[in-house]
């Protein structure tokens, strides 16, 4: 069962609680006006009295706000141990109407580039000085901040060039905790591009999805097996290698339907 709890933080050196109020509620989650609009940099100072979906104990606990252009989600990884394979997988935000469907989602996750392909992204935005191609040709690769739309369906029509606004997503460690931000235009141009398709004082039902088993795995669990060290454990958990170190792959998944805040004037 989830409950939903309003919380102040205030923010130093840790990551402290000031106050908390929690109480079950029935209806949509409550998305809150956010403005000016917070800095996606997994630091969330910036964020007044979220109200939080606590699930998983409380191990995991996720807020919305909005302004007249984007939604911005909050996902706040409290116990370690509910990390899972979230560096390997990223997070998957879905977004439909009324139902729970994965018909359209966004995947944030990291990729790695070469370093001639960070210069050719750079200089589709500006020129890039000889100096800076060499300063970044000074290390091989580079990780991106990326983000990749699942499931849509090309519509027969020509979208914009360009988004209102591409999607953003960084994430940070706040003491024990693990944060992540993220940035969604409510605007959807077209079904290929990244948006909520949505708007301030609609309803919208989200869908965030983290986790599980990955390829490197399952390659390192047959490994083990096959070199007779390998227990199975549960709910997607393994124990391998010969230290018997235990690895939670449990995929986690949550939806809430989401009440947007209404546009102020």
């Amino acid at each position: 069962m989830m409950k939903m709890s309003s919380r102040k933080w205030a923010f130093g050196l840790l990551f402290v609680v000031i106050s908390l109020a929690a109480a079950a509620q029935d209806g949509p989650v409550k998305s809150t006006w956010m403005a000016p609009p917070p800095t996606v940099d997994g630091a969330p100072a910036d964020w007044i009295n979220p109200v939080f979906v606590d699930v998983e104990g409380g191990d995991i606990g996720y807020a919305f706000a909005n302004d007249a252009k984007n939604l911005y989600v909050l996902l706040m990884i409290r116990n370690p141990a509910a990390k899972s394979t979230i560096d390997s997988t990223g997070v998957t935000l879905y977004f439909n109407a009324a139902k729970k469907k994965k018909d359209y989602g966004i995947l944030f996750h990291k990729v790695m580039i070469k370093a001639d392909e960070y210069i050719a992204r750079l200089e589709k935005q500006g020129p890039v000085s000889e100096d800076t191609k060499k300063q970044i040709r000074s290390k091989p690769s580079y990780y991106l901040y990326a983000h990749e739309v699942l499931g849509a369906k090309p519509e027969g029509v020509a979208a914009p060039e360009a988004p209102v606004q591409i999607p953003v997503y960084k994430f940070g460690p706040q003491g024990q905790m693990l944060v992540y931000e993220f940035l969604i235009p409510l605007e959807r141009p077209a079904s290929t591009q990244a948006g909520v398709a949505s708007a301030p004082g609609k309803t919208v039902l989200v869908g965030l999805e983290y986790g599980g088993m990955t390829d490197e795995i399952r390659r390192q669990n047959a490994r083990t097996q096959a070199q007779g060290s390998g227990i199975a454990g549960d709910n997607g958990t393994k124990i391998i290698g010969t230290t018997g170190t235990r690895v939670n792959a449990k995929k986690y998944s949550f939806w809430s339907e989401v009440q947007l805040a209404p546009e102020k004037q």
